[in-house]
């Protein structure tokens, strides 16, 4: 379970008091069953219900009877973090949730219809959560009128997350997300049993009310992404779903056009809409409607972005059927673009037309430096690089080499070094060395290159000159077997400037975290002793620091 990305969502204040709550045993009578669930009982000024939904490693759904106010609770946090210890410890209590799972299941069935019925009603009168759980699992019950059952229940739930200000926070997004994803997942069983239809109205269901939210909240978690990037999944599996009838390829198709000519959708939700309609046309036969629209949307594209999108879509429409007169136009009208250049030269490549596609590869770069578009100049030289290559032009091939290397292109490395060869490296290797000492960007790869050349009195030296925890920690498995005294008084002199430099909670905890990582050395302890001694005398007004140097001892 990734704790990290939990952390990342809660206040910090309360996950310390979570943290606290667990440390002292709060959690008790904790639980789970097979779909991930956990429930737990919580002990603080009173009793407090806890219950949380884990999938895939990641907290998914939580919920508290406590009266607090935000979005995660300290019951939450200590409740999470038993079940981590517990899942580190898994075989403490394995027999024990196994008998309470099969008496759970026991108690479900021994219970009546009528019975479940009123508990139903009642606790939905009571918990919101709950009845909205509910709902949306049984939404394909409560279908009517013709629409889009999940709609309703999708719009309920990601607007309850909005509060008074219409805005979704970061704190209160997983929660509006539950059942998006409750419902993806949901639409994803569906597949093994082809229910065609229901993934359809969820997937369809979900871009469009996700789609309403996206641009009214904060979405760190990146879950607007995701809801999209799994809906339009569903959608390509109905697309490529030999059994699935064209009518429906059609209604969907129909969807996807509608939704496009009423501007409902932007940037992402626009690009996979474009994407699934360039499939669908292609296995409905209706390219030619599609080709109107693309070319409606060329005639407005705002930046060589969205108008690339839109040309490469109607490109692989005019080449699937066939009009390839067309297609040859397109692309030499549009050799400007890297995109379309690079289709020309795979065409050359393919017939060997090396000088041909040499030309087309330079003037492509000098294009990319014009606009000042650096990335796209290196995948340029990278694809000289594999002409001169298959075409035997060992000359300009190591040329090219060289300078993809000098861009600190670090992957090139072996293969200059192979190309090359054993006798002329040592004198590669110190004009390598020499140009990256000019170069104050590349003294992160001059650490590197030294490693890699197994150069460790100069990498020491290097970072004697530049100490640094992080490469303290990155080198020393190469240098502390050599330069043991060395290492530790750097690490001690590193220490000494964070200390100087920390300010608040957070640079406190990574004091700690790094004096940990020190005392654990071969001849760490005395001088974590030192530094802890120091800084208790220096900042002994800092009880936060003082707070974190503790838990070091």
């Amino acid at each position: 379970m990734d704790l990290k990305e939990f952390k990342s969502m809660t206040d910090p204040m309360v996950w310390q008091r979570g943290k606290s709550y667990f440390e002292k045993g709060a959690v008790s009578d904790l639980e789970n069953d097979e779909n991930g669930r956990w429930e737990a009982i919580v002990s603080g000024n009173d009793d407090y219900e806890v219950s949380v939904v884990i999938q895939f490693g990641h907290v998914q759904q939580w919920e508290c009877d406590c009266p607090y106010g935000g979005s995660i609770c300290k019951h939450v946090v200590a409740t999470v973090m038993a079940i981590q210890d517990g899942k580190k410890n898994k075989s403490i209590d394995d027999q024990k949730n196994v008998s309470k799972s099969k008496n759970f299941t026991q108690l479900v069935d021994s219970v009546s219809a009528d019975e479940l019925r009123q508990f139903v009603k009642q606790h939905a009168a009571e918990s919101k959560s709950f009845k909205q759980a509910f709902q949306g699992y049984f939404v394909d019950k409560n279908k009517s009128g013709g629409k889009n059952p999940y709609a309703k229940i999708l719009a309920q739930t990601l607007r309850s997350g909005m509060g008074g200000h219409g805005f979704i926070d970061y704190y209160n997004a997983p929660k509006a997300f539950r059942t998006v994803f409750s419902l993806l997942e949901k639409a994803e069983n569906y597949k093994s049993i082809k229910n065609y239809n229901e993934i359809w109205q969820i997937a369809s269901a979900i871009i469009e009310q996700v789609n309403e939210v996206a641009y009214n909240m904060d979405d760190s978690h990146g879950m607007v992404g995701e809801s999209f990037d799994r809906a339009f999944n569903l959608i390509y599996i109905l697309t490529e779903a030999s059994d699935l009838s064209i009518s429906m390829k059609e209604q969907m198709l129909d969807w996807q056009l509608n939704a496009i000519k009423q501007s409902k959708y932007h940037d992402y939700a626009e690009d996979l809409i474009l994407d699934s309609m360039t499939e669908l046309a292609e296995v409905t036969n209706r390219i030619n409607e599609v080709l109107l629209l693309l070319d409606a949307k060329i005639k407005k594209a705002d930046g060589e972005y969205e108008l690339t999108n839109l040309l490469e879509k109607k490109v692989r429409l005019l080449k699937s059927s066939g009009r390839l007169a067309e297609y040859d136009r397109l692309i030499q009208g549009n050799m400007e673009l890297p995109e379309f250049r690079r289709l020309k030269v795979e065409e050359l490549l393919v017939q060997k037309q090396w000088d041909e596609a040499i030309v087309l590869i330079k003037e492509g770069i000098k294009i990319a430096d014009k606009q000042d578009h650096p990335g796209t100049t290196i995948q340029w030289e990278e694809q000289l690089l594999t002409v001169y290559k298959k075409s035997g032009n060992a000359d300009k091939y190591l040329e090219i080499l060289r300078k993809l290397f000098s861009q600190s292109n670090r992957q090139y490395y072996p293969l200059l070094k192979k190309t090359v060869g054993e006798q002329k490296w040592p004198e590669e290797r110190t004009q390598i060395i020499q140009t990256l000492k000019k170069n104050l960007q590349d003294w992160h790869f001059l650490f590197e290159f030294y490693a890699e050349e197994n150069m460790l009195p100069e990498l020491m030296q290097l970072i004697d000159e530049y100490p640094n925890f992080t490469l303290l920690k990155q080198y020393e498995p190469l240098l502390l077997p050599l330069y043991s005294e060395q290492i530790l008084a750097l690490y001690k002199h590193v220490c000494e400037q964070y200390a100087t430099q920390a300010n608040g909670r957070n640079n406190y905890m990574e004091l700690a975290s790094m004096l940990k990582y020190v005392k654990k050395l071969n001849g760490g302890l005395s001088v974590v002793n030192q530094l802890t001694a120091t800084f208790r005398e220096l900042y002994k007004r800092r009880p936060a620091m003082m707070e974190e140097l503790r838990g070091v001892d």
